[in-house]
């Protein structure tokens, strides 16, 4: 079977279309996990099936994919009365905990992104022969639970809580499974869902915290999750906490910035609740008492003022040490200082006086030539400036102009860049002006100067920088090389080329000539030319030594490039040469084909990669009749017994073209140079 190779710009254009067909597809598939009412309701019916054990494990697994957007529908169907007797649910949710495994079994159909699986396991599994309908309705709770555990968020696990209240608390336990399957990630659940006035949930609330050792609010704070800690603080001056002012009065001089502000957004909830512990931490900062004609809100701007000045007075030191290294154009120094000042506190306030300094030597930086350091610099220049800033239209110059010299750099020129740093700046308007290269690249898509640079780079270019105009661009002809690998690994495999497989089995018959029927006789491969894989033009026509003329009779010919040993394999008369070497070390054997038969090819390969050299001469080598040698009646299976021939073949050979031709036919045809030897004397 031929196979025809692909332009090479035709793949990364199927890849793409394949990318652009997929796209509404994938939203589509995400739009699905969002389960609708209709939906809920199908896999509810295919849970309970008695008798399909795979249709209750697939409706199970389909019902806990479910997203957050099905959250309302999912809590809708949970606190639906399903009419059974709340006792009966309460002994059945009993009866199957009695049964759960120790481990859940590696066969189960069952989920296990739950912490209800091993119960949804014994459900689906065991099936009450009695209560049909009251085993039914227990597994649509559970499962309805377990889709919410797979949600995985503070709003779900609030909803399972929540549900505890429901049919005297027959399904506690299997609500504390999933709230202890959190961990402290329960928590700010467990504190919001104080405020639900059931006794039945308050007392699993307090039940959790306790068995968690969570059950005040100074030991919830204990924890090293930033994004934890403030869920944790926010949720407690939700409810106000009696203890959370405390809390948050620990916090609210924190290093961490984001806890920090929590902390001070939880406290200001207490309001006038927190007045007086908020008077007692700021006279025990600043030695004063707090003004009693202050408010509760100024009291505590004015506590948080006094922790930042306490706070930022070593940074303040740092921010002056800066600034006068960069008045001396100490860069370094500032460099330094600035950076261990935003590296502890990214919002500090006086950090708008860094800008100048900072401008300044992003701008010597690229005026030496140190791209790297210049765009690190500019980065953090625009990521101080304020909004509406003149300044901020000189960095993005900066920042663009940087960006078309790496695009460039990489191979991809985009003109883009270079264009809006020439918006931005006039600076650079007269730049890229100046510099032939830059003004072609900046004007490559206005007019005709667009094919310039492609005619200077070549087709190869023209092609790399529309292939990577954009970043769709350079996605899709990754994968186009990531396809062609794939689809290079297969061809190799489907040919048997594996790593394990040392010698490729010969296509060639007991008489050196390959069967009429097989796949080398169909399509025999074409001679490589030498220095490379096959032919420099794809289009050319093929070159004599690539035609076989049936019938004609097959001599050996003599290599035509000195320097090398080159095994010498005769081709049909009135051809070019065909030359396949021998690879084992040793010196180089001529093995002629059968005469009348075309040219089998047969490499002995001894671990490295077959070569193929055809002659350049296209007139044809003279014949030596005395050089040559029959081949062998029949091929061994054995590949070393292969070599073994192949060594004696290649001594006789060796030795019958180390002698000058003197027959007249191999004169007339004009015999080409002799065989150079291995000690670099050539023969002839």
């Amino acid at each position: 079977m031929a196979f025809r190779p692909m332009p090479p710009r035709a793949v990364p254009v199927c890849l793409a279309g394949a990318v652009l067909l997929c796209l509404p597809a994938a939203a589509r598939a995400q739009a699905e996990t969002d389960l609708s009412a209709a939906e809920i309701d199908a896999l509810l019916g295919r849970l309970v099936d008695p008798a399909d054990m795979a249709v209750r494990a697939a409706a199970l697994d389909q019902l806990c994919e479910a997203q957050a957007g099905a959250l309302p529908l999912l809590a809708e169907r949970l606190f639906r009365p399903n009419g059974i007797a709340n006792g009966l649910q309460q002994r059945l949710v009993e009866d199957y905990l009695r049964r759960l495994p120790a481990e859940l079994p590696p066969e189960s159909p069952v989920p296990r992104r739950t912490a209800l699986a091993p119960l949804l396991h014994v459900l689906i599994l065991a099936p009450h022969e009695t209560y049909r309908e009251s085993w039914a309705a227990v597994l649509q709770t559970s499962a309805l639970l377990a889709a919410l555990d797979a949600i995985d968020s503070s709003e779900a696990l609030m909803e399972v809580i929540r549900f505890v209240g429901q049919y005297e608390g027959a399904y506690a336990r299997p609500a504390g499974l999933v709230v202890r399957s959190k961990g402290d990630r329960a928590i700010p659940a467990l504190v919001l869902s104080r405020r639900v006035q059931d006794g039945t949930v308050k007392q699993f609330i307090a039940t959790q915290l306790a068995r968690m050792g969570k059950e005040r609010a100074p030991l919830m704070a204990q924890t090293d999750d930033d994004q934890l800690l403030a869920d944790i603080l926010r949720a407690i001056a939700e409810v106000k906490d009696a203890e959370g002012v405390n809390v948050m009065l620990s916090f609210i001089n924190s290093d961490r910035p984001f806890v920090r502000r929590a902390a001070r957004e939880s406290l200001l909830r207490y309001e006038r609740n927190a007045i007086w512990a908020v008077r007692k931490s700021y006279e025990d900062l600043t030695g004063e008492r707090a003004d009693t004609s202050w408010d509760w809100r100024e009291t505590m701007d004015r506590l948080f003022a006094a922790q930042d000045a306490a706070r930022l007075e070593p940074l303040d030191a740092l921010l002056a040490q800066g600034l006068a290294a960069a008045r001396d154009g100490r860069y370094a120094e500032m460099d330094e200082a600035f950076g261990a000042i935003l590296g502890r506190e990214p919002e500090y306030p006086r950090r708008a006086e860094m800008i100048p300094g900072l401008l300044a030597y992003g701008e010597k930086l690229l005026a030496d030539g140190n791209v790297l350091e210049a765009r690190r610099i500019l980065r953090l220049t625009g990521y101080l400036i304020p909004e509406g800033d003149a300044r901020a239209a000189r960095v993005r110059a900066h920042l663009a102009y940087l960006e078309g010299l790496r695009r460039r750099d990489l191979g991809f020129p985009d003109p883009a860049p270079f264009r809006e740093a020439a918006t931005l700046d006039p600076g650079y308007r007269r730049l890229i002006a100046s510099r032939d290269d830059l003004a072609r690249l900046a004007g490559a898509a206005e007019g005709p100067a667009s094919s310039a640079p492609a005619a200077e780079a070549g087709p190869a270019g023209a092609a790399a920088g529309d292939r990577n105009r954009s970043m769709t661009g350079r996605l899709a002809a990754a994968g186009g090389i990531l396809l062609a690998a794939l689809a290079a690994l297969a061809l190799l495999l489907a040919a048997g080329r594996t790593p394990g497989r040392l010698f490729r089995p010969s296509s060639a018959g007991p008489g050196g000539a390959a069967d009429a029927g097989s796949p080398a006789a169909e399509d025999p491969v074409p001679p490589r030319r030498a220095g490379g894989f096959g032919s420099s033009d794809p289009g050319s026509p093929p070159a004599a030594a690539e035609r076989s003329v049936p019938g004609a009779a097959a001599v050996p010919v003599r290599p035509v490039e000195s320097g090398v040993e080159d095994a010498v394999r005769p081709a049909a008369a009135g051809t070019e040469d065909a030359e396949q070497p021998v690879e084992s070390g040793v010196e180089d054997a001529v093995r002629p084909a059968a005469a009348g038969t075309e040219d089998a090819e047969r490499p002995v390969e001894s671990g490295l990669e077959d070569k193929i050299r055809p002659a350049e001469a296209a007139g044809g080598g003279a014949g030596d009749p005395g050089g040559s040698s029959a081949a062998p009646a029949s091929v061994p299976e054995d590949p070393y017994r292969r070599i073994e021939l192949a060594l004696a073949r290649l001594r006789t050979d060796a030795a019958a073209l180390a002698e000058p031709p003197d027959a007249p036919d191999a004169a007339g045809r004009g015999a080409g140079p002799g065989v150079r030897k291995k000690d670099g004397k050539q023969d002839g």
